[in-house]
């Protein structure tokens, strides 16, 4: 799915977006917990395993807390996963999108990607329903005052130096999305349909 490493590059953190999974699980009825995938803890001088999680199904975006004591993973199954890097057992957390989440299988918001705020803050790329959905830092919840609608399937995104602005990339539409992250307000689209189709 993605890979992200830590602040003092002696770890890299793995997850595995297994589709496969979730489709062989629910062709046979099994319960959405079959379903999760593993994250994986990589020591970078050995390249050993040092742990492997069972996280969520569909784990894919990772992103670190800057102060490096918690990855967060997006799921498929309509939530983020917290992950404690700062125990032996690296407790896991799971935080939903919001009260009405769907399955695994089908999902209605669909988190794919994640893009870390300065202030660290995680914002959640839910495909599903052409969103922007912004897990506090602090609460470890979604904050209903900051959900951005864009008018494509969002990816990854990137804030600009000062936190105030984060730009994100919409397929469907193939644009650009500009916010403002104070106000949630989408400012612009810039349309780079001439050039790149399925923006990633």
């Amino acid at each position: 799915g993605d890979i992200a490493l830590s602040n003092d590059g002696t770890e890299l953190y793995v997850s595995h977006y297994d589709a496969q999974k979730i489709i062989d699980v629910a062709l046979v009825g099994g319960p959405q917990s079959d379903m999760d995938t593993r994250f994986m803890i990589v020591d970078t001088e050995t390249m050993t395993v040092k742990a492997a999680l069972t996280l969520c199904p569909g784990a894919h975006g990772v992103k670190i807390a800057p102060d490096g004591s918690r990855a967060y993973v997006s799921c498929i199954s309509d939530e983020i996963a917290v992950v404690d890097l700062t125990t032996p057992d690296h407790g896991v957390r799971r935080i939903p999108m919001a009260a009405d989440v769907g399955t695994a299988i089908a999902p209605k918001y669909e988190p794919y990607a994640l893009s870390l705020a300065p202030s660290g803050d995680i914002w959640v790329s839910c495909r599903s329903r052409n969103e922007l959905r912004v897990v506090s830092a602090q609460t470890l919840a979604v904050d209903p005052a900051r959900i951005v609608g864009v008018t494509g399937a969002p990816m990854f995104g990137a804030f600009s130096a000062d936190g105030a602005t984060v730009f994100v990339p919409t397929q469907i539409d193939d644009a650009i999305a500009v916010v403002d992250t104070a106000t949630g307000v989408l400012q612009r689209e810039i349309s780079v349909r001439a050039s790149c189709l399925n923006v990633h």
